[in-house]
């Protein structure tokens, strides 16, 4: 449940910008997509690690579906955190908490 629906670009830029990194620079086709699972998959049987890309996740990633959270927001009463506000406050928390803890 969110507060918005947003297309899957934009939620990695939003993680990007927080992060102080880049946008991702490839527009991801359908075409491009398909390829990227199978040279993936590939890959794995070579290294013997599972792909990071499956067949699904790369088909999951271009489909745009868009949920509405208004029942929940009635029957409970509660406003949902802004996407953005809660980007934020997640990659601060894994800046302070993780990567300073790596880099000791």
């Amino acid at each position: 449940i969110s507060s918005q629906n947003l297309r899957w670009k934009e939620v990695f830029e939003l993680i990007s910008e927080a992060f102080g990194l880049p946008h991702p620079r490839i527009h991801v086709t359908k075409l491009k997509a398909e390829m990227a699972w199978r040279l993936l998959q590939v890959v794995s049987w070579f290294n013997g690690k599972p792909s990071k890309v499956t067949k699904e996740s790369a088909r999951a990633s271009l489909r745009q579906r868009d949920f509405s959270n208004q029942k929940i927001r009635e029957y409970i009463n509660i406003d949902f955190i802004d996407i953005k506000t809660s980007i934020a406050d997640t990659t601060t928390f894994i800046q302070n908490f993780y990567i300073k803890e790596d880099k000791k």
